[in-house]
Parts: C-alpha cells; sequence; structure tokens
C-alpha cells in the first residue's frame, strides 16, 4: 500500500506594504478623477457665464446703438431745420454700427439730411410775390405763388410734400443792403413735390420807418415723407 504524499494549502503570505501602497493609489486616483470632473464642470460653468456675459454686453450694446439711432432720426424735423447740417455731419462721423442702424430706422430722413445740406433753401423754392400797404399804412399784405424748382421737384418725388417756411426783410434802397426791419416765420407752407405751384398770402404789422422796398425769401424747406 501506496501513500500520496501530502500537499500544502497554505496561501503566500501577502505583503502588507503593497496591499497599502495599491490602496493609497486607489485613492488618489479616484481623488485625482473626481478633481478632473470637479475642475471640467466649473470650467465649462465659467465659459458658460463668460459667454452670457459676453451675449448681455452685446446686447446692451446693441440697445445702446438703437436707441442713439432712434434720437437721431427723432432730430430730423421741420422744427429743428437750422440744426440739420450738423446732424448730418455727425451722422457722416459716426460708426459704422450706428450708422447703419440710423439707415434702417429712417433712410428717408438721412436722404432729407444730405438734401438740406447740400442745398439752401432759395436752390430750393421759386417764389413770386407783391405786397401792399393799407391805407394808413400799418398793415401790409402779401401774396404770391411759391413752387419747387424743377429739378429738385424730380429728386424728391418720393415725398409726399415740402414744408416752406418765408420770411420777409425790408430797407430803405431798392438794392436792400440797409435791411430794417426782418420778420421770420411770416407763413409756412405745404408746397407739393410734383412741381405744381400753391398761392399764399399773408398779412403783418407794417411801420413805415422800415422802408418801401422788401423781399420774401425761402426761410427754410422740410420734405416730408
Amino acid at each position: 500500500m501506496t501513500t500520496k504524499p501530502a500537499t500544502s494549502t497554505a496561501k503566500p503570505a501577502k505583503n502588507k506594504l503593497l496591499s497599502i501602497y495599491n490602496r493609497v493609489m486607489g485613492l488618489t486616483l479616484i481623488l485625482v478623477i473626481a478633481a478632473a470632473i470637479t475642475f471640467g464642470v466649473l470650467a465649462n460653468k465659467y465659459r458658460t457665464q463668460a459667454r452670457s456675459l459676453s451675449e448681455q454686453a452685446a446686447t446692451a450694446t446693441a440697445k445702446a446703438i438703437e436707441t442713439r439711432a432712434n434720437t437721431w432720426c427723432s432730430s430730423i424735423s421741420a422744427s429743428n431745420a437750422e440744426a440739420i447740417p450738423q446732424l448730418y455731419d455727425d451722422y457722416k462721423n459716426a460708426s459704422e454700427q450706428l450708422r447703419q442702424s440710423i439707415d434702417s430706422q429712417c433712410t428717408k430722413r438721412v436722404t432729407t439730411a444730405v438734401f438740406m445740406t447740400t442745398y439752401t433753401p432759395d436752390e430750393i423754392v421759386k417764389l413770386t410775390d407783391e405786397c401792399t400797404r393799407n391805407a394808413d399804412g400799418t398793415v401790409v399784405t402779401c401774396s404770391g405763388t411759391a413752387e419747387l424748382y424743377r429739378d429738385k421737384a424730380d429728386t424728391l418725388t418720393s415725398f409726399s410734400n415740402t414744408t416752406v417756411v418765408l420770411t420777409i426783410e425790408f430797407s430803405t434802397d431798392e438794392t436792400r443792403q440797409n435791411v430794417t426791419h426782418v420778420d421770420k416765420d411770416v407763413v409756412t407752407l405745404t408746397v407739393p413735390t410734383d412741381g405744381n405751384k400753391i398761392d399764399y398770402t399773408f398779412d403783418l404789422p407794417y411801420d413805415a420807418a422800415w422802408g418801401a422796398f422788401y423781399k420774401i425769401t425761402p426761410q427754410s424747406f422740410f420734405p416730408n415723407e
């Protein structure tokens, strides 16, 4: 009878230092991964916040430009005719974004500004006139016709009509080099842009000391949309 040699089932002893090292490294790896995830989340959050702030700034800038453009467009009016040349200079010197905003909001008013800066009222409006004094010489009555010069009327056909304000000056000599009195805003006319004439008339107080000579001229004009 033979007997089998006994086999050993004992497990080899673990290396305690290696086990501790593995646990430490595993924990470190977990911490590194967690940190990476956290940093990634924070970085994405900051990118989103930065993008949001940038978009808000762009929106605020766009609104500011729109507001400035609206103010410019509102300033182009018949009552503000004397300031329009300066407003056109402001338009020419404005940033490209502001000019584009103005163009999109009020193209016709830009055209008006160009027209009013390029031409004087005398170059736009043609007048006839006749004035007479009443019996005691204290009131003068003036009448006549107003029309746009043909070439200017053709340019303004896209406008409904043109507001024209007249002024009269008096002088003691026929050359009117010695102007003694000026009355502004004596009458406001609505002149058609189709080249047709309109009639006008007005009365105003008169003093013989102003002289017997007079001249009626267009004081301002404004093309109406």
